[in-house]
């Protein structure tokens, strides 16, 4: 019984797939040779797409081996100019960068608040480039004056110099990670009067020159929250002040001045530690008004 069932069921399979090829042969069904070829293309496509994202990932791991590791640096006084204006260049990124700027050969002109530390300011970096390198130092506190006399000071500084580089470091952020409501207005008022307000008046006096030499290079210390992390709540209006530093000086691209945007992540430095201190302190506050 049981070996009349399978060879009755092998003459069946063997009906039906003669029954299939002959309707696909009349117009019906695909044949079985048209599904192996459709099966194919799929694949042979799949594996294109696959190799053209493969060799994206490539060239880009291979661009950035090469910018890091290989290629020579730029000579910035022969392509842009000999002198370079860096805004917020007490400490931080701003000092750093002077120091970098200065031992590629180039003069600075640095702008910070504080008299007394541009003066130690300029002692680091001449200390760490030798005496070789010009610097001028211009007081502007971008909080208090975003215009007027720091503008003139700036520009009776760079009167007579080829400005190439203009390096906006300056910048500053509310205490901690706080919605926009509930943010004091006096912080947020002072993010945008410096790292937008200042941020143009520096520039507006700079550029001039390069756009006349159609040369030059404007530099803006972006942030990371504009980039990785497109959606920042809790700083949204720092947020919106880097992201207003990366657009704002594209339209001279144009004339020759090229115009980069450095996103940069969290680091230690003194706006952060006053930062996590002015947060320490609200909290502190808003503990002692909660009911116990």
């Amino acid at each position: 019984m049981h070996l009349f069932e399978e060879k009755h069921s092998k003459i069946f399979r063997h009906n039906y797939f003669k029954i299939c090829v002959q309707y696909s042969t009349a117009g019906g069904l695909p044949t079985i040779h048209a599904i192996a070829m459709e099966v194919n293309f799929f694949l042979l496509l799949l594996s294109f797409l696959g190799l053209v994202s493969f060799l994206k990932r490539s060239f880009s791991l291979l661009h950035w081996l090469y910018a890091s590791f290989l290629r020579h640096p730029k000579d910035l006084k022969r392509v842009y100019g000999p002198w370079a204006v860096v805004t917020g260049a007490t400490d931080g990124i701003g000092l750093a960068m002077s120091v970098q700027l200065a031992r590629r050969g180039m003069h600075l002109v640095i702008v910070g608040r504080n008299s007394g530390r541009l003066k130690k300011a300029t002692e680091h970096i001449l200390a760490r480039c030798g005496a070789d390198a010009k610097v001028r130092t211009v007081v502007w506190d971008l909080a208090e004056d975003a215009g007027g006399g720091g503008s003139e000071r700036l520009r009776e500084a760079i009167e007579g110099v080829d400005v190439g580089v203009l390096l906006n470091c300056a910048g500053t952020t509310y205490a901690g990670a706080v919605y926009f409501h509930e943010a004091e207005e006096r912080e947020w008022r002072e993010v945008v009067k410096v790292n937008v307000d200042g941020t143009s008046h520096v520039t507006r006096v700079v550029l001039p020159k390069m756009v006349s030499r159609r040369r030059g290079a404007v530099v803006n210390v972006g942030s990371a929250s504009t980039v990785a992390l497109p959606s920042f709540p809790l700083h949204a209006i720092y947020a919106a002040t880097k992201a207003f530093t990366e657009y704002a000086s594209k339209t001279y691209e144009h004339d020759n001045c090229c115009c980069f945007r450095i996103a940069v992540g969290f680091r230690a430095w003194e706006l952060m530690c006053s930062a996590r201190r002015a947060l320490q302190c609200r909290t502190m506050r808003l503990t002692d008004k909660s009911p116990t």
